[in-house]
């Protein structure tokens, strides 16, 4: 099987902020500040998780069409022995598994300690097949789930959705920030006018100067 990331986007490690190491990309806000992710009680804000998702869901569902090809990739970090296991959630929520392809990788992390080359190698697994055989909604929330351990569905690496079809990625860090990069500002076009109320303020500048050109 062949590099699907590296084909479209040359050179893009999907470490960091994606945002920030493309020219063409969308961040987006997920969780609603205002609203609490605790309760008074100390417990967890059910609403606050729900709202997230569904706002992420929303993101994925006009990033990605049922009839799109779709690459999962799964990052996970390793001090040298720790590998991705087939039991992983990720492999859990590809319908048709045996019709996928998949593609294992070893790389060096841009976190690499050089005094220590096992800190941070990057094992890396891409698993290539069509949207309708992805069971999005877990791993969406397992990336909603990043800084809550104890909350399920959860795992232990980075997973982003490359849609082959039309050029993009959708990055979900965790329950505050989404990022959509793309090979052409027409994937994005309409996501920016529909959701652009869900961008991020903080980049909203430099976001709408890159699609003030593509609508000019």
């Amino acid at each position: 099987m062949t590099d699907k990331l590296s084909e479209l986007f040359p050179d893009m490690s999907c470490e960091g902020s994606l945002f920030y190491y493309w020219p063409i990309g969308i961040r987006f806000e997920i969780a609603d500040p205002e609203m609490p992710y605790l309760l008074e009680t100390g417990t967890y804000n059910s609403d606050y998780f729900s709202r997230a998702l569904a706002r992420a869901e929303a993101v994925f569902d006009a990033a990605f069409s049922a009839d799109d090809e779709i690459t999962v990739i799964y990052d996970l970090f390793s001090y040298g022995r720790r590998r991705i296991k087939k039991r992983c959630l990720v492999f859990q929520q590809i319908a048709e598994p045996s019709s996928a392809d998949y593609l294992y990788q070893d790389l060096d992390s841009i976190w690499l300690d050089e005094n220590d080359p096992k800190c941070y190698c990057l094992k890396r697994v891409q698993i290539s097949t069509s949207v309708r055989n992805v069971h999005r909604t877990k791993l969406i929330e397992a990336s909603l789930h990043t800084d809550f351990p104890d909350r399920k569905p959860n795992f232990s690496g980075r997973c982003y959705f490359l849609n082959r079809t039309r050029g993009i990625i959708y990055c979900l860090y965790d329950d505050r920030g989404l990022d959509l990069i793309a090979t052409e500002k027409s994937s994005l076009a309409d996501i920016y006018r529909n959701l652009g109320h869900w961008i991020l303020e903080h980049d909203r500048e430099r976001i709408d100067e890159c699609f003030r050109e593509e609508e000019n």
